[in-house]
């Protein structure tokens, strides 16, 4: 029997190593025995991944020695937390990128195909696991920019690596850029601890009011938070969608889980940090809160006019992270549980957009509003979950985003005084956004005389049909019974 630590090498190792042998094959491998070896090494790293949870979760937070060095060691920090994203990884993010990147369709059969992309998404689920898994802050940010830089890669699958414009220089910078700040911030507080354990910096006091901002605003650049939303619309809007994909499944969602990892250490006494300006008084929560819901509503009005599809969940990923930021600024366990609540629904949601999407492009269709005409018709099993999805990430009441932004609400109306009118502003943004996707649904089910005499377009398979019934249902079960959870 594997211990713990075993287990966790093999999670971490067997993505990495079938992920490398996959991109050095590229197009000699045969399309399914490249497929095989993907779901394969993707089997055995949620087998894995589930063995350690199932150790886990009765325990108090461990550390473990991966692999000694000396009188060193790579450690890693199991929480219940860490398994919630460990398995959100294994069992969701890793089957929709291996999903986005497996050939199809009239495309696969039309032209050769290479297995690099199928290892790029096991690569990403390797160093994603590392970033949620192990303890040092510059580890950590190490595997999330690889995050970045897989992500990258998948935007360019020709098989030279040198990108052929400088605009893609500029989204290599854009997708690393947040990882590598915040290994940067992390230096005045690792400097002061004298320690790069993540652990080891909890309960003491190592942040100021200041320290604590640049922090805050690193990882709010990583997400993709206002003011810095433009770069995320901006890369969504000129990579493919599989590169789209890692982006909000895996980048954006890692600074949430980060800033939420940081709590322990920005709050060592259970206070935030505070800096007087005149005779006012100023809590560092502040920051994060007002971020959190200024990006709400700007996600909001973007998605009124937005035509690109991969650009509309880009918006309304982002307006789920602009929730989570607002409440790590609650203040409150209770808008923490709807934090984590939010991670799922995120992930589900976008993922369950990222799939249709998919779908459509493998149909030779282009993502944009215009093309959704005719869906419900031709594709009623993806106009169901696109949906679904919709309404999940909006909060619309009964959908399963809902239960987690009205905890959250609840604790910003609990702050009292003009803070309580954060919880009003908020939903504002959810209104604008449920506009955007009455535009999707609307247009899905509508048909026009040019719709119906355009020649017969290509329909994705019976087995991707049935294969979205599964998110779906889950996406509607999390809504009416929200204490499944």
């Amino acid at each position: 029997m594997l211990s713990i630590a075993q287990l966790s090498l093999v999670l971490l190792l067997v993505p990495l190593v079938a992920g490398i042998a996959l991109f050095a094959a590229g197009a000699r491998f045969q399309r399914r025995l490249a497929l095989g070896t993907a779901i394969a090494a993707a089997l055995i790293t949620f087998i894995a991944a589930a063995l350690v949870a199932a150790a886990i979760l009765p325990s108090a937070p461990l550390l473990y020695n991966l692999v000694p060095f000396g009188n060193q060691a790579l450690i890693e920090r199991l929480d219940s937390f860490a398994v919630y994203l460990m398995l959100g990884i294994a069992a969701w993010v890793t089957p929709v990128l291996l999903w986005m990147t497996a050939p199809r369709g009239r495309v696969a059969a039309a032209y050769p195909t290479s297995a690099r992309p199928l290892g790029l998404a096991l690569l990403l689920e390797s160093v994603a696991l590392g970033a949620v898994l192990l303890d040092n802050v510059v580890l950590i940010a190490l595997c999330w920019a690889g995050v970045g830089f897989f992500a990258w890669l998948m935007a360019r699958p020709q098989e030279s690596l040198l990108p052929s414009a400088p605009q893609e220089w500029i989204d290599l910078l854009l997708l690393t850029l947040g990882p590598i700040l915040f290994a940067l911030a992390m230096i005045f507080p690792m400097t002061t601890g004298k320690t790069s354990s993540l652990y080891a910096l909890q309960g003491r006091p190592l942040f100021t009011f200041w320290s604590g901002a640049l922090v805050l605003l690193v990882l709010g650049f990583a997400a993709g938070i206002y003011p810095f939303i433009i770069w995320v619309r901006r890369v969504a809007q000129g990579v493919l969608p599989e590169a789209v994909g890692a982006l909000l499944l895996v980048l954006t969602p890692l600074a949430v889980a980060l800033a939420g990892r940081l709590l322990s250490v920005l709050l060592p006494t259970g206070t935030w940090p505070h800096v007087l300006v005149g005779p006012a008084t100023i809590t560092l929560n502040l920051v994060p809160m007002i971020l959190g819901i200024i990006t709400v509503i700007v996600a909001g009005v973007v998605l009124l006019f937005e035509q690109d599809l991969l650009v509309v969940t880009a918006m309304l990923s982002t307006i789920i992270v602009g929730w989570c930021f607002a409440a790590i600024g609650a203040d409150d366990p209770h808008a923490l549980i709807g934090l984590a609540l939010l991670l799922l629904v995120q992930t589900l949601g976008v993922g369950t957009l990222m799939l249709v999407w998919s779908s459509l492009e493998w149909t030779e269709r282009d993502l944009r509003l215009r093309d959704l005409a005719g869906l419900a018709r031709e594709m009623p099993m993806h106009f169901i979950a696109l949906t679904l999805a919709g309404l999940s990430l909006v909060g619309v009441p009964l959908f399963s985003g809902f239960s987690a932004m009205l905890t959250i609400d609840q604790a910003l109306l609990g702050l009292g005084g003009t803070s309580a009118l954060a919880g009003a502003l908020i939903w504002i943004g959810n209104a604008l956004a449920l506009v955007g996707v009455a535009r999707l649904i609307s247009r899905a089910l509508h048909e026009t005389p040019n719709d119906l005499a355009a020649p017969a377009r290509a329909i994705p398979t019976r087995g991707e049909s049935l294969a979205l019934i599964l998110p779906a249902a889950l996406l509607l079960l999390f809504g009416i019974a929200p204490e499944i959870l």
